[in-house]
Parts: C-alpha cells; structure tokens; sequence
C-alpha cells in the first residue's frame, strides 16, 4: 500500500485511505449492472443518495447507492475512494453499524458506494415520535436499542475508529428497529451527508 503526502493532518485519513494502491482481489467490488437506481433520495456536499435496487443471484435487494453528483472533480473522486476503503477495509460488518455492501467501480460518474438500506429511518425522528406515546414495550425496546448503540460503538473502539459524531441523528432503524451507527468515516466533513434521513 502507499498513499500520497500529506496536505494536513485533518485529512490524512482521506489521503490515506483514498490513495491506496490495494493490490489482490477486492471482495468488495459489484458491478454497475446489478445496480438500478429507483429514486434520489438527498443530495448532499459531493454526493447523491439513490434508493436502489441489487441484483444477486437469488434476489432482489433493497439499498442504498452513494454516487458522485455529474460535476465530480478530483478531489471528491478521492473522498469516495477514501469512504469505500475505509469501510472495507478498516470498519468490516458488525450487526449495529450501517452495512457496506459493496462499491461499484465501473460507473462513468465515478466510484459508487452501495449501503444496507434502513426502512425505519432515523432514531432521532422514532425518539420524536414516540414521546407522546410511552409503554412498557417501548421503554423495553428503547433499551434494546441503546445496548446495540453500545455494542456497536464498542466495535468501533476495538477496531480504533473514532466517530466524533455521535448523535441519534447518526443512528439509523432497519426493519426491525435494530440501531445501524452511520455518520463517521476518513472524512469529517463528507460525514455530513449521512446525517439526513435514508429511507
């Protein structure tokens, strides 16, 4: 691996993980024609967020597809590469962080980072709505969920990645309601664009 010299210590990370020449096979790696990008979703800095559709061999599946806007430039090319790296290789899978299914590398915008999709949107919004509501069965659930919040931080702390912004803003629900921690990356900046509701 080598990576480019430094412009400063802030982005480091994104010269690190976005410079990296990784040699071997990338598990990771999908094709753009198992992609159909159904609907946008939200614009952010230097991306677009698609709800989308992969195609596996048995199924269909419901996700997330982060693209370049059309006015890429170098530099947002490398803040994605660096976000894909990052998540493939540094944070892995753990059941209460947002899943990295996969990038696309073959898409004329650029890199694509495809993510686990979460129906039940953001705790910060399920919190909100649940106030004028409390039950037994809502305070059981809500511990439920601060226990895989720290199940997941925990995971993040022994793999010696930093949120800096953890907040339920930067908590997604699956369809289960389980937590899936989002919001954190090689770039604090770009982190920005998860914090809106992917539903």
């Amino acid at each position: 691996m080598h990576y480019r010299a430094f412009v400063s210590k802030e982005y480091d990370d994104i010269y690190f993980y976005g410079g990296m020449d990784i040699k071997g096979e990338k598990s990771w790696i999908l094709s753009r024609k198992d992609i159909s990008l159904e609907s946008e979703l939200t614009r952010g800095r230097f991306a677009i967020i698609y709800l989308a559709q992969y195609y596996t061999h048995q199924e269909a599946i419901t996700v997330v597809a982060k693209a370049l806007k059309d006015e890429q430039n170098d530099e947002n090319v490398l803040k994605m590469r660096a976000k894909i790296n990052f998540y493939a290789i540094k944070v892995g899978h753990h059941k209460n962080i947002l899943d990295f299914i996969g990038s696309v590398e073959d898409d004329i915008r650029g890199p694509m980072m495809i993510l686990e999709y979460c129906p039940n949107g953001v705790l910060k919004e399920f919190l909100e709505n649940a106030r004028s509501n409390i039950s037994v069965e809502l305070v059981e659930r809500l511990f439920r969920m601060a226990f895989g919040i720290c199940n997941g931080m925990d995971y993040l702390a022994s793999n010696k990645v930093v949120h800096r912004r953890l907040a339920a803003r930067n908590v997604l629900l699956n369809k289960l309601l389980e937590p899936k921690i989002t919001g954190f990356g090689p770039d604090p900046e770009a982190n920005k664009d998860e914090e809106v509701k992917i539903l």
